[in-house]
């Protein structure tokens, strides 16, 4: 599933991810953000954004989880073991 947001910083040097192209406000920029990037950490993707920049609108991917053999054989045995085994103390309280 890909997306689109439009990454700005601010004028302390926070970037922020937003849903909607944001507008400048007094050292801040407003809008419907989607998440918060905490100082610095995407200087390698975005070297030369600084508060006098405008937006940059970035497309991000959403990739799904690929399912390894473990956690497979986990959900299967978990399910066979909720299905075929009985546990004495919780057929007690139905009962009553």
């Amino acid at each position: 599933m890909k997306n689109t947001y439009w990454f700005a910083v601010d004028y302390n040097g926070t970037g922020h991810l937003f849903i909607y192209k944001p507008e400048r406000d007094t050292g801040i920029w407003t809008g419907e953000e989607s998440l918060y990037i905490p100082q610095g950490a995407l200087k390698e993707m975005f070297p030369g954004i600084t508060w006098q920049d405008a937006p940059i609108a970035v497309t991000l991917e959403v990739l799904p989880c690929e399912e390894t053999f473990r956690l497979r054989l986990s959900k299967i045995c978990s399910y066979f073991l909720k299905k075929y085994l009985r546990l004495p103390g919780k057929e007690k309280e139905k009962q009553s």
